[in-house]
Formats: structure tokens, C-alpha cells, sequence
């Protein structure tokens, strides 16, 4: 039996999912380095700040693709409304309402660190660490 369309889609939902989870761990470990002052071992402090940036718009990305993949899928229906609004989708509720709940604060944490200069530098940190 090969890879269908449906197949391919269910592959990628989950290979994307990996990758995104993987890099976000990535990025957490680079954001306390970056908040301690830290850096790492061979690299200037700069360079893991844009590490940090670079690895997250990377981690964004991935999150994209593996909704895409997760709505598009047919092998479950997921709605696109379950993207956003936690806790609304009849298929396992409780995972993609903590899926949704994760990429609504990943909007919140695009839109504050855009806004840093207006929002100012407390609040910004405060919805970083709250995500």
C-alpha cells in the first residue's frame, strides 16, 4: 500500500506537529538564556538573540503548516473555527483545545513583540512569560 493524499496529510500533520514541538522547546531553552544574560559557548550574545528570533518565526511556520495539514486532512474533521476556539471540537477536545489555546498565545506573543516599541517592555515580557 503507498502514500495517498490522505496518508501524506496525516504524515505531515504529525511530522509538523514533532518539528514545531521540538523547535518551541529550542526557542524556550534560548529565550532563559537570552533573559539571563547567557549566551552560547562560541557565539556572541547577539547572535543567540537572533538564534532565538530566527528559531521561533521557524517554530511559526511549522505550527502553520501543521494546522493546515490538520484541518485539510479527512481523515478527522477539524473545523477551522477549532483552530482558535478552544475546547469547540467534537474530536478529541480536550488536545485540540490546548492546541488552540498554544496557537492563540503564539498570536498574542507575534502581536506584543511587534507592538514592543507602543506596549512598552513590562507588558511585553509579561505576556511573553505567561505564554
Amino acid at each position: 500500500m503507498g502514500i495517498t493524499s490522505s496518508t501524506a496529510l496525516w504524515y505531515a500533520s504529525r511530522a509538523t506537529g514533532v518539528v514545531a514541538l521540538v523547535l518551541l522547546t529550542v526557542v524556550v531553552l534560548l529565550g532563559m538564556m537570552v533573559s539571563q544574560g547567557r549566551r552560547l559557548p562560541g557565539l556572541p550574545g547577539f547572535a543567540t538573540t537572533s538564534l532565538h528570533r530566527n528559531l521561533s518565526l521557524l517554530a511559526v511556520v511549522f505550527i502553520a503548516l501543521h494546522v493546515v495539514a490538520a484541518v485539510a486532512d479527512p481523515y478527522v474533521t477539524i473545523g477551522i473555527a477549532a483552530t482558535v476556539i478552544p475546547f469547540v471540537s467534537p474530536y478529541k477536545p480536550l488536545w485540540l483545545g490546548l492546541g488552540a489555546l498554544s496557537f492563540d498565545m503564539i498570536v498574542a506573543l507575534i502581536a506584543t513583540s511587534l507592538a514592543r516599541a507602543r506596549i512598552g517592555r513590562r507588558t511585553w515580557r509579561a505576556v511573553h512569560w505567561l505564554a
